[in-house]
């Protein structure tokens, strides 16, 4: 079967595709506008799709996401892969197709200049990535506060049709915060290669339901889903700790979510702070593949923040 496949990049027009491989192996929708949204990377840079498909006789039957990041140390400015989605078609699981588009699509993207890839992994993505030779560094820590909402904020990230009222239910939720373009980033000893936070990027990242809200000193990144994800904060402090979190929980209590979960680098600063107040858990594994010799793709500084937008 493998030697019968054609691989093809994905376009515009094959989106349609991934739609349909989506709702085969998870039986999940998703709008057309939302995937091309997501996968379009001349939003923010110069390389629009680096993902693949695979076809037999004319029909998808697999597909390995990639999405491009630009990092940046000293004005140097180099390219990285995130992979996210992989779906094969549940007739042609267990064949090794995986394998295949993941491979293809590594030796294409050397070939335009990346310097690796990198994910965030739960237990089951990761064990796909063994058979890779990915490498793993440590887990995101993942921080837990429960509110007293209504859960009523849950229907509408469960339901796409809903998007313009869970729009406008959280405008309405942030008329008393404060919206900053102040992108929260802290220095992580050894991790020396920051992303490119450009204003593009963040208009990227915006139309996930994303926000970044001054708080204090603080500023914070957040995204609306069934719970309020935090992925990244800046000038957390003892004395302020408490002053973020309440506004928080106010923010949650607000648009009807009834958790707030917070994830952070294990080396961010904020870590130890937070640990005095709320439980630290274990998240994603991060995940690397390094393609160049002369870079440590581990130097990498990886957020919560810059983690494909959960669909």
């Amino acid at each position: 079967m493998i030697d019968k496949i054609k691989i093809e990049p994905l376009t515009s027009e094959r989106i349609k595709d991934v739609q349909s491989l989506m709702q085969l192996s998870l039986n999940r929708f998703v709008p057309l506008k939302v995937l091309e949204h997501k996968y379009n990377g001349n939003l923010y840079c110069e390389h629009k799709h680096i993902a693949l498909l695979a076809y037999l006789d004319g029909k998808a039957i697999g597909f390995y996401g990639i999405i491009p990041m630009v990092y940046e140390r000293n004005k140097e400015q180099i390219l990285v892969g995130q992979t996210c989605d992989s779906y094969t078609h549940p007739k042609y699981q267990g064949r090794g197709l995986h394998k295949v588009l993941a491979e293809e699509s590594y030796r294409r993207i050397v070939a335009l200049g990346f310097k690796g890839v990198w994910a965030l992994h739960s237990e089951n993505t990761y064990h796909s990535c063994k058979k890779l030779d990915w490498e793993v560094n440590d887990n995101i820590k993942r921080f837990e506060i429960n509110v007293k909402g209504s859960g009523s904020f849950r229907i509408y990230s469960k339901f796409h049709f809903l998007s313009k009222f869970k729009s406008k239910r959280i405008e309405r939720s942030l008329q008393s915060f404060t919206e900053s373009d102040n992108f929260p980033s802290e220095r992580i000893e050894g991790q020396d290669w920051y992303h490119f936070n450009s204003a593009k990027y963040i208009a990227y990242k915006n139309s996930f339901y994303c926000r970044i809200l001054k708080i204090g000193d603080c500023f914070v990144w957040i995204r609306f889903d069934y719970a309020l994800h935090v992925g990244a904060i800046s000038n957390l402090t003892d004395d302020n700790a408490t002053l973020v979190i309440n506004q928080l929980k106010s923010l949650a209590k607000s648009i009807g979510s009834k958790k707030i979960i917070i994830q952070l680098n294990p080396k961010h600063p904020a870590c130890k702070i937070l640990e005095k107040r709320v439980e630290a858990k274990e998240s994603f594994i991060v995940g690397y593949k390094n393609f160049s010799s002369d870079f440590d793709i581990k130097n990498l500084n990886i957020e919560y923040i810059h983690m494909d937008a959960v669909l």
